[in-house]
């Protein structure tokens, strides 16, 4: 299959099968690669009927991961960071994670270290300074309610957590703190696109 933007061009089937090959009741053999009508890509690696596939990409998947070198992109106790200062009680705020900043100075060192298209990051949290008892929720900058817990923390204490987070369409995060106080220090280690 060819077309004229690519040498490869999956069409979706329009034989009335089920979209996902797991759910077809034909016979595949390893080594097939089809898409869906959801725009799913998968490939067969066991023969049989349907066969034993994997989804290697759509429009709801995260991408490639591409590691680097990690990057400060928000530190509350900088100055020089984009809505700093220490998160106060049951607050939230937007983070921009696209661009690198030096971790003295908050001013940006590497533009769009994150960049266009990427869907989520891998990052560290750390929180300081702690006020008490508490825990900080990271998600994507459109994000309306808590839903999880990205790290807890005593009074008093410097924690650091490592996890996984979708990013918005900017870019974007939103850290939720709760319970009590806390200085938030976010380090990006990749990203996937």
């Amino acid at each position: 299959a060819s077309g004229r933007r690519a040498t490869l061009r999956l069409k979706t089937p329009n034989d009335g099968t089920p979209t996902a090959p797991p759910d077809r009741g034909d016979f595949h053999n390893a080594g097939e690669i089809t898409i869906d009508d959801r725009a799913d890509i998968w490939v067969c690696v066991k023969s049989g009927n349907p066969g034993q596939w994997l989804k290697l990409a759509g429009t709801a998947t995260a991408g490639s991961y591409h590691p680097i070198t990690p990057a400060r992109v928000f530190d509350s106790r900088i100055a020089g960071t984009p809505s700093a200062g220490k998160f106060r009680a049951n607050t939230n705020r937007v983070i921009d994670a696209r661009d690198a900043r030096h971790v003295d100075t908050g001013k940006v060192v590497t533009r769009n270290v994150v960049p266009a298209g990427a869907t989520a990051v891998t990052y560290n949290l750390t929180v300081t300074n702690t006020d008490g008892p508490g825990y900080v929720f990271l998600a994507p900058g459109t994000a309306t309610q808590v839903t999880a817990s990205s790290i807890n923390y005593g009074a008093g204490t410097t924690l650091a957590n490592g996890g996984t987070v979708k990013l918005d369409g900017q870019r974007r995060l939103k850290a939720f703190c709760a319970v009590s106080g806390t200085d938030v220090i976010i380090d990006v280690t990749g990203y996937y696109r």
